[in-house]
C-alpha cells in the first residue's frame, strides 16, 4: 500500500471504525510494488477490543472418557489466563447420581499471568452403576465473575464391551438433527421415527431369532461402533450356534472380515455383510441374507429442508454360525469394509441353529489356485439344482449367475459342497485369477434362493511380487493406450522412467535400500494396489527398516501395514505414499522425476511425476517373514483414491 485516503483525507491507520463506515465512507489506496512506510507506526495499529472477553477460559484436556464400573479415571481439567495478572478459577463439577468426581487441589486453579495451569478430575462410578453415558456439567468462575461452563461425557462402560466400542451418534431427535451423523453428511436415524417402532434406549430388538439390547444411550451420544478392527467381549450361554450383528452400512452394502474366538484359543473367520441403510434409495433387495429388523420413513437431515429426508431407513440382522461344542468368548470386528462403513448398535447370540442355507467351515481353510475345497454346513438342498457357489476374491467374482470366469463345483449335497479354486483363465487380455495373500469370500445359494453366510478362504501367500501385481501402470510412449494407472486413462511412460534410471528388472537405490523394479513390459501388470494383502517377504537378518516403491491416485493415501516376524510376532505402522503427481511429503522419498505422463488417448501429458520410495522401522532382532498391506482398494478410477507399490525390500 503506498497512500489511502478516507473521504478524501490522507488515511495512515490499519483499520476503518464501524461507526465511520456506518455513515458511509469513500476509500481511495494507490498500491505499490515495493514495501512502504504506511500504516507502520505504532498508532496505526488496530486497537485490541476486550468487551466481553473472560479473563479465564476453561478447557478439558478430553470432553470424554470411559471407566468401568468400580473403576476410577482421571481427566485433566485447565484454564487459560488472558490477562496480564494472576488469576484464579474454581471449578464446581456436578456429579449424577451413581458416579462421584472429585476435583484436586479443592478445584482451585491458579494462572501465573498470561498463563496456564491445570487440576485433575477422578471419575468413580459405583460397582452398580447402570453401564451408560452419564453427564457432568461443570461450573466454573473467576472471583465474582461467572465463567462459560464445561461439561464431561461419561461412559460408564465395562472394558471390551460393545458399549466401550461405541464411536458414532448415529440417532438424533427430530428438534436437534445436527446432533447426530451417522452416513458422514450430517444425516442419521430418527429417535422419534425409532421410538413409534417400539426401539427406545435399553429396549429390546427381536430380528432373525435373536434377542439385541438396543443402545442404551440418549440421541447425540455414540449409539454405534464404527467397525475398526475392536475385539468384543461375547457372553455366550452354552450351546450357542449363532452370534447376530445389527446394524447396517453407509456408502455400502458393505462386508468386511470378522473373526470369532472361542475360549479354548481357537478361531474361525467369516465375512460379515451389511445391507445399506437406505436399501440404495429402496431399489434394491437386502443383501447377504440379512434379516430387515427396523424400518422408520425417514431418517434427519441437517441439510434438508425442514430437517428431514422422506428416504425410508432400515436397521439389519447379520447371524454367523457358531461351534455349539466350543463356547464363544469374543468376536474381533472388521478393520474397515469393501466399500462404506460398517456400523454396528448391538451383538447378540442364540442357541437356535441358523435357518436356511448356513456354512459352518472350510477345509482346508487356505488353499490355492486349482486344490479342491470343501464347504461344511446345511440346508444347501440335496442336488444343486439353480442353486450355486458365489467366489469372490479382490473383486473379482465367480460362479454365481452372469460371471464370466470358469467356475467348477465338483459335488453338492445337502451339508457338504466341494468346489475347486479357480485357475487363470480368460481371453482378449482379460485375466481372472485368485490373489496370493488375500481372503475369498465363499457363500452358498440354495435352489430356494436362500443366501447363506459368507465363510472365509485364505490364498496362500507367496513371496513373488508380479503373483500380486493387478494393475498395469507403464505404458510405452509408441502404445500409451494400453495402460491406466489413475483409472482415469493415465500412466507412467516407460521410456521417461527409463531415463530417469527405472528399467524392466532393474535396480533402484534410496536411502541405502536397493530394490528392483518390476521386470514387465509396457502394458503387462506392474503393481500391487494395496488392498489388505498378505506378501510374504525373503527378510535379511538385522535389518532396521522396511522400503516400498510405489505412490498414490487420486490423492495421496495412507493405511496401517503390518510387518509379520518369523517368530511369530508382529508389528504395525502407518504406510503413507503422495499422490504420484505432486511432490514428496510426510517422509517419502523421491526416486525418480518425470517430466511427462502418458494418456490413453495418445497424448502424453507434460506434468511432473514421481515415484516415491517410503520406509517403515523393523525390529533388527528379528527376521521378517511376511507384510501385509494397508487395505486402501483395490480398483482404480472416478474419485477413487488408490495405493500402488511396485516393489519393497529389507536392510
Amino acid at each position: 500500500m503506498a497512500n489511502l485516503k478516507l473521504n478524501g483525507s490522507p488515511y495512515h491507520k490499519l483499520y476503518v471504525p464501524f461507526s465511520t463506515l456506518s455513515q458511509g465512507a469513500t476509500l481511495d489506496w494507490t498500491l505499490s510494488t515495493t514495501p512502504t512506510t504506511w500504516g507502520t507506526a505504532p498508532e496505526d495499529a488496530p486497537p485490541s477490543y476486550s468487551d466481553g472477553l473472560h479473563p479465564v477460559v476453561g478447557y478439558l484436556a478430553s470432553p470424554q472418557m470411559t471407566v468401568a464400573p468400580g473403576g476410577s479415571a482421571t481427566v485433566t481439567l485447565g484454564g487459560a489466563n488472558a490477562t496480564t495478572a494472576a488469576q484464579t478459577m474454581q471449578v464446581s463439577p456436578s456429579a449424577p447420581a451413581g458416579v462421584s468426581v472429585t476435583a484436586s487441589n479443592q478445584g482451585v486453579v491458579r494462572m501465573p499471568p498470561n498463563g496456564r495451569s491445570t487440576i485433575t478430575l477422578t471419575i468413580k462410578p459405583g460397582a452398580s452403576t447402570a453401564q451408560n453415558f452419564y453427564s457432568v456439567p461443570i461450573t466454573l468462575s473467576s472471583g465474582d465473575t461467572s465463567l462459560p461452563g464445561l461439561t464431561l461425557t461419561v461412559l460408564v462402560a465395562q472394558p471390551g464391551s460393545l458399549l466401550a466400542a461405541y464411536n458414532n451418534a448415529g440417532v438424533s431427535d427430530d428438534g436437534n438433527v445436527s446432533q447426530g451423523n451417522f452416513d458422514g453428511g450430517v444425516r442419521s436415524y430418527s429417535a422419534e421415527a425409532l421410538a413409534a417402532q417400539g426401539v427406545a434406549p435399553g429396549s429390546t430388538v427381536t430380528a432373525g431369532g435373536i434377542n439385541y439390547a438396543w443402545p442404551p444411550s440418549d440421541p447425540g451420544l455414540p449409539s454405534d461402533a464404527i467397525a475398526s478392527g475392536q475385539t468384543v467381549t461375547v457372553n455366550a450361554p452354552t450351546g450357542t450356534q449363532q452370534v447376530g450383528f445389527l446394524g447396517a452400512a453407509t456408502n455400502g452394502p458393505s462386508q468386511g472380515l470378522t473373526t470369532l474366538t472361542y475360549s479354548d484359543g481357537s478361531t474361525s473367520q467369516f465375512w460379515l455383510g451389511l445391507s445399506d441403510w437406505t436399501l440404495n434409495a429402496n431399489r434394491s433387495q437386502p443383501s447377504y441374507g440379512n434379516v430387515v429388523a427396523i424400518n422408520t420413513p425417514y431418517r434427519n437431515c441437517a441439510g434438508c429442508s425442514g430437517g428431514r429426508d422422506n428416504t425410508a431407513t432400515h436397521i439389519f440382522s447379520a447371524a454367523l454360525p457358531v461351534d455349539p461344542n466350543k463356547t464363544l468368548a469374543s468376536v474381533t470386528l472388521p478393520n474397515g469394509a469393501t466399500q462404506g462403513q460398517l456400523h454396528i448398535f448391538s451383538i447378540g447370540t442364540a442357541t437356535s441353529a441358523m435357518s436356511g442355507a448356513v456354512v459352518a467351515s472350510l477345509s482346508p481353510a487356505s488353499a490355492n489356485a486349482a486344490d479342491v475345497v470343501t464347504i461344511n454346513g446345511s440346508g444347501f438342498g440335496a442336488t444343486q439344482g439353480t442353486g450355486y457357489v458365489a467366489f469372490s476374491d479382490n473383486g473379482t467374482n465367480w460362479g454365481a449367475p452372469g460371471n464370466t470366469a470358469t467356475f467348477q463345483v465338483d459335488s453338492w449335497s445337502d451339508t457338504q459342497i466341494t468346489f475347486t479354486v479357480p485357475t487363470p483363465s480368460g481371453t482378449n487380455g482379460v485375466v481372472f485369477h485368485v490373489w496370493p495373500g488375500t481372503t475369498a469370500m465363499v457363500t452358498v445359494v440354495n435352489a430356494s434362493a436362500q443366501t447363506s453366510d459368507t465363510a472365509a478362504l485364505g490364498i496362500s501367500a507367496t513371496a513373488n511380487p508380479a503373483d500380486y501385481y493387478n494393475n498395469a501402470g507403464i505404458s510405452s510412449d509408441s502404445n500409451q493406450a494400453c495402460a491406466n494407472y489413475d483409472g482415469d486413462g493415465f500412466s507412467y511412460s516407460a521410456d521417461a522412467l527409463a531415463t530417469a534410471g527405472l528399467t524392466p528388472g532393474g535396480t533402484a537405490t534410496a536411502d541405502g535400500l536397493t530394490y528392483t523394479w518390476p521386470n514387465a513390459q509396457s502394458c503387462q501388470l506392474d503393481n500391487i494396489l494395496a488392498a489388505g494383502q498378505t506378501m510374504l517377504v525373503n527378510g535379511a537378518s538385522g535389518a532396521t527398516k522396511l522400503g516400498l516403491l510405489g505412490s498414490s491416485t487420486n490423492g495421496s493415501s495412507q493405511g496401517t501395514i503390518t510387518v509379520h516376524y518369523t517368530d511369530g510376532t508382529s508389528t504395525t505402522a502407518t504406510l503413507f505414499f503422495g499422490d504420484w503427481a505432486q511432490s514428496p511429503s510426510n517422509g517419502n522419498i523421491t526416486v525418480a522425476t518425470m517430466p511427462y505422463r502418458n494418456s490413453t488417448g495418445g497424448s502424453s501429458q507434460p506434468i511432473t511425476m514421481y515415484v516415491f520410495a517410503a520406509e517403515v522401522p523393523l525390529n533388527s532382532a528379528k527376521t521378517v517373514a511376511s507384510v501385509t498391506f494397508p487395505s486402501v482398494s483395490n480398483r482404480v478410477g472416478g474419485s477413487i483414491t488408490a495405493m500402488h507399490v511396485f516393489a519393497l525390500t529389507t536392510g
